[in-house]
């Protein structure tokens, strides 16, 4: 991880590619904050993908079973077979046990890079894990169970992509903030987003 912060990498994606054990101490994971801020690197957290690896390491037939995958391509399905599933492994108990591991070490990572005004974007790795739109909202749910807000959450899905975008000239106008000249991208919901970030939730 070092090396890529220092070679001026504007985004790492995904979290396991800066944390590489899942035995990273506090001290060691703030310190990782402090390169990436000082280096003005962002990071898309990617909690979903070891989220949904659990979820489907009882059940390897669950993804092919969700509500979603109607609206799947043939090349998104072919993936989620369980021939396919990256979840299919040898020893499936120690796999889970790697992956619970490793995905409170990303939790903690996420809550201390926000704290240190690292700005985390939302990833979900589609069309590998999850379904295109519904794997968002998954994400969202991992990202509360990092500890953000709900504002931090939705920041993490709106504001901070859509400043790094506008900022690396990939959009002539301002996105995921709702503002005079702003790419006009709004959603209404029944619920105040900023007490329950989902419907469900």
């Amino acid at each position: 991880a070092a090396g890529t912060i220092a070679a001026g990498q504007q985004n790492i994606a995904h979290m396991e590619e800066l944390i590489r054990t899942g035995q990273e101490t506090p001290a060691e994971l703030q310190a990782l904050a402090s390169a990436l801020k000082a280096a003005r690197t962002t990071v898309t957290a990617n909690l979903f993908a070891y989220a949904e690896y659990l979820r489907l390491s009882p059940d390897l037939g669950r993804a092919i079973a969700h509500n979603e995958a109607r609206y799947a391509s043939a090349a998104n399905l072919s993936e989620k077979v369980p021939s396919n599933s990256r979840a299919n492994g040898d020893n499936p108990d120690a796999f889970a046990q790697a992956l619970r591991t490793r995905l409170a070490v990303f939790r903690a990572a996420t809550r201390v890079f926000v704290d240190s005004g690292v700005p985390v974007f939302l990833g979900t790795d589609t069309d590998i894990f999850g379904f295109a739109g519904h794997s968002a909202h998954e994400e969202l749910d991992e990202l509360i169970a990092a500890r953000l807000t709900p504002a931090e959450a939705l920041a993490a899905a709106t504001s901070a992509p859509g400043a790094f975008l506008h900022a690396l000239g990939i959009t002539d106008r301002p996105l995921g903030v709702i503002a005079e000249g702003a790419r006009a991208d709004l959603m209404i919901v029944r619920n105040n987003p900023l007490e329950t970030i989902l419907e469900h939730g």
